[in-house]
């Protein structure tokens, strides 16, 4: 009998035994669960998190091709959009996620990328932004820049101010009391002669040429090259340390900057279009460039004619420019003009630049150009990039303000009286071959 009852006790005991053991099982594993679930979900979340940062990397990367692509030309083309004056946008999805990208107007720009992925966990995008800073090299680094000879002759002088500094201006003009000796003058050309300076050429600045290249003086006693001392106190020939073999530069062609004729066709006679004068100031003007893309056939100004630009301008000329009248460019206007082909000339009055700053008139010249010709007063303040043609300067004007700014040039030829000021500021405008120097997520 107490056998019995103590084998039933113990079966009870193992069976509570059991149970016990069950539930703490049973616990176990949901707890198991629990945290694998939990892991699942974190890594999850932090997989989605890492894959929206190389969204925004990818950002950049389609904001640095597009701007090395487009170059000195109009950023809103290709899908890009403008959400002000001069910031561009951009959003772009793929199979992974996507990317709001945008560039600032600044110089240089900044980007700043929006990488997207979306989160099934939270039902809504996970976002990681970057903000990347850039650097470029101007196009106009130096005063005169060739790929081929230079040749100058006559009494052709060049040096340099700065419109950015006071001390160097007068009204962010130049003023030959204030000038500069960074009006340097430079060729790729290796072969003897690539410069070449005859007649009294003055150069406030330095000379360099290609690994190979040399410098030929008519008469050493009638040139003078190097610093403001050096060239003011009668140094003749090229000073010590002003002459390097050491140019080696790339001049990508200009590319068409937007399809010729499709937007904001300017009113020509060619065209077919009545033209729309302006009076501003007491000045009759035949044509007024406002904010936005023009297009023309032939641009051909006569002594009388007069143009105005009253905004942030672009003109595309498709077959040639001569100016004896004047385009006038009224502070806080700018005008970017480009050349498909044919000749480019400046005579007259030329372009009034009435901004005072060189930055903001740029004549673009694509390969087609042939040449570009500055005579008698053409009191150009602006820049010239035209890496295909043949650049001439000659004549020059009474006032001494014959070209501020700066130019690039097939080859290039000056000759005469004719006054050349590079405007030291323009090495911070027109940048090209920009790079992402630093960023950071925000």
């Amino acid at each position: 009998m107490n056998t019995c009852i103590k084998k039933k006790s113990e079966q009870g005991a193992i069976l509570v035994g059991i149970l016990i053991v069950g539930v703490i099982v049973s616990t176990v594993l949901v707890a198991l669960v629990t945290l694998v679930t939990q892991e699942h979900k974190m890594l999850t979340q932090s997989a989605t998190w890492n894959s929206a940062l190389p969204q925004a990397e990818a950002g950049i990367e389609e904001a640095m091709s597009h701007m090395r692509q487009v170059g000195v030309g109009p950023r809103s083309v290709n899908g890009w959009t403008l959400t002000s004056v001069t910031n561009v946008y951009l959003t772009r999805t793929n199979s992974e996620g996507a990317f709001k990208v945008l560039i600032s107007g600044a110089t240089p720009p900044i980007v700043t990328s929006t990488g997207l992925v979306w989160s099934a966990r939270t039902g809504k995008y996970i976002q990681r932004r970057i903000r990347a800073n850039t650097k470029g090299i101007s196009y106009f680094m130096k005063a005169i820049s060739a790929k081929e000879k230079i040749n100058f002759g006559g009494q052709m002088s060049v040096d340099s101010y700065d419109s950015s500094n006071p001390l160097y201006n007068t009204g962010g003009v130049y003023d030959s009391t204030k000038k500069k000796d960074k009006g340097d003058v430079a060729t790729n050309d290796s072969t003897p002669g690539a410069i070449t300076l005859g007649g009294q050429s003055t150069i406030y600045g330095s000379l360099a040429t290609g690994p190979t290249g040399t410098v030929v003086m008519a008469n050493p006693s009638q040139v003078s090259v190097g610093s403001l001392a050096y060239v003011s106190g009668g140094g003749t020939g090229i000073q010590t340390n002003k002459y390097a073999k050491d140019m080696n530069v790339s001049f990508p062609n200009v590319e068409e900057p937007y399809t010729w004729g499709s937007t904001g066709v300017l009113p020509s006679p060619t065209l077919g279009i009545a033209a729309v004068p302006s009076l501003i100031s007491g000045t009759n003007y035949a044509h007024t460039l406002v904010t936005g893309n023009h297009s023309i056939n032939t641009l051909s100004l006569g002594n009388s004619a007069h143009w105005v630009v009253t905004g942030a301008a672009q003109l595309y000329v498709k077959n040639g420019v001569s100016i004896q009248g004047s385009i006038t460019i009224l502070p806080g206007a700018s005008l970017q003009l480009y050349v498909q082909s044919g000749t480019v000339s400046f005579s007259g009055n030329g372009v009034r630049n009435a901004t005072g700053f060189a930055g903001n008139f740029g004549l673009w010249c694509m390969p087609a150009v042939t040449s570009v010709t500055f005579s008698g007063d053409a009191n150009f303040v602006g820049t010239v990039y035209a890496p295909n043609s043949i650049l001439d300067f000659s004549g020059g004007g009474s006032t001494g303000l014959d070209f501020q700014g700066a130019a690039v040039a097939k080859t290039a030829v000056g000759s005469g009286k004719f006054k050349f000021h590079y405007d030291e500021q323009l090495q911070n405008t027109g940048l090209r071959n920009l790079q992402v120097v630093s960023w950071k997520e925000i």
